[in-house]
């Protein structure tokens, strides 16, 4: 789950969030429209923790996976903005698989072999 309460950002003088909340689940699926300049990627950041809000806050359940591609790629070797995508969720792949591992030999662990750890 996402929580951002009252949260406030402006640049300048433009004021693009003004004690804004919202509240994302952890299976619901969002879409974020809006012309140009309205602060779709200021949210998207502040979620992602790039940025912050200038008030209020942003609680992200630990049970969440955050992934964040910039609108402005820098050129990468030939690859496709697909390729990239697809780059950076084989990493989280792999960190979750070791994860899972891990979960299975701490459940292996008897009582009499866990002292020593």
């Amino acid at each position: 789950m996402i929580s951002i309460q009252h949260i406030s950002k402006s640049y300048g003088g433009r004021v693009l969030f003004k004690d804004a909340s919202l509240r994302i689940g952890l299976e619901d699926r969002v879409a974020i429209v809006g012309p140009n300049g309205a602060g779709k990627t200021t949210l998207l950041e502040m979620i992602a923790g790039r940025i912050s809000p200038d008030s209020g806050t942003i609680t992200i359940n630990s049970k969440a996976v955050i992934g964040y591609l910039t609108q402005e790629l820098e050129a990468s070797e030939g690859k496709t903005a697909l390729e990239e995508v697809l780059a950076g969720e084989s990493e989280v792949s792999t960190i979750e698989h070791h994860l899972r591992l891990l979960e299975e030999e701490i459940a292996t662990v008897s009582p009499d072999t866990s002292e020593g750890l």
